[in-house]
């Protein structure tokens, strides 16, 4: 009895220690500040550099280059792999050749990426005249179950409600032209039925 009662004492224990050295990943939570060079640190909130002073920078062709500042006052490019950078307690993702502010955090974290289309004008008896800059955000998402990112369109979304039987049923409930329409409210309720929770 006694050797139960000790067992029921140090699991309870591990438990609150468990809970509360971690905390819910939402709107509300914020990163520490730093460079971060895997997943795994993300999950952690443990940057490999804290508190580093840095800057992004484009370059040709618009690809967003990070750079920090050494202890002579100097600026180095940083050339060891980045998985994303904290300033202000807000991480952006480093993916697509830029790093982008995730503006979604839970499992399904989301964030936008801008793209620039080169779109043909005419001029009447000339033929083609010029070309000018449509800019068109497009919604991406870092799957925190498979460390995958995934811009948010239906297969892929229709992927990760698989993996909760009783909301994907109701995914499925409706016609395909509803659900199309609705698979950013359907990431919410995901994010909410399956919540992830991080180091504070």
């Amino acid at each position: 009895m006694k050797n139960t009662m000790l067992l029921f004492i140090l699991l309870r224990g591990f438990v609150l220690f468990a809970q509360g050295d971690s905390v819910l990943l939402d709107k509300n939570f914020n990163f520490t500040n730093g460079v971060y060079s895997s997943f795994a640190e993300m999950l952690q909130n443990s940057p490999k550099y804290r508190d580093v002073k840095f800057e992004v920078r484009e370059g040709p062709l618009r690809v967003k280059t990070l750079y920090f500042y050494n202890d002579n006052s100097g600026i180095d490019k940083y050339d060891e792999p980045v998985f994303a950078i904290v300033q202000n307690g807000k991480m952006s993702v480093n993916f697509d050749y830029g790093f982008h502010k995730l503006i979604l955090l839970g499992s399904i974290s989301t964030f936008y990426i801008e793209h620039k289309k080169l779109q043909p004008t005419f001029s009447s008896g000339w033929g083609m005249h010029a070309q000018q800059n449509d800019t068109q955000a497009d919604l991406y998402f870092l799957d925190l179950k498979t460390r995958s990112i995934e811009s948010l369109r239906y297969d892929a979304v229709d992927e990760v409600l698989k993996r909760d039987p009783m909301l994907y049923e109701k995914f499925l409930s409706v016609s395909k032209r509803k659900r199309k329409s609705m698979l950013y409210a359907y990431i919410l309720e995901y994010n909410t039925r399956n919540p992830t929770y991080v180091r504070e």
